[in-house]
């Protein structure tokens, strides 16, 4: 299904140039890196996973930023961003 599949999906959730999504449990990085395409240089996409090694990982491949952390206790504050992604 690939990146295209992702990228369609998340469009038709709403995900807009210049939104602002949160990818919970990014791992590698497959739905962070279509949802920085979308969201452009004004939007923002944010990884965020609690495995170090998953992160290495989603680094090698994206440029949006990453955080470790955990879907339980999230470092933002509420109405940070528009829309959350967890897989």
């Amino acid at each position: 299904t690939g990146e295209r599949y992702r990228g369609d999906t998340l469009l038709a959730a709403g995900l807009v140039e210049g939104g602002r999504l949160l990818d919970i449990a990014t791992g590698t990085g497959l739905v962070l890196r279509s949802a920085s395409r979308i969201t452009g240089p004004r939007g923002l996409a944010v990884g965020l996973d609690p495995s170090a090694g998953m992160l290495a990982e989603c680094r090698a491949r994206s440029a949006a930023p990453l955080l470790r952390g955990r879907g339980e206790s999230l470092p933002f504050r509420d109405g940070a961003f528009d829309m959350v992604s967890l897989g």
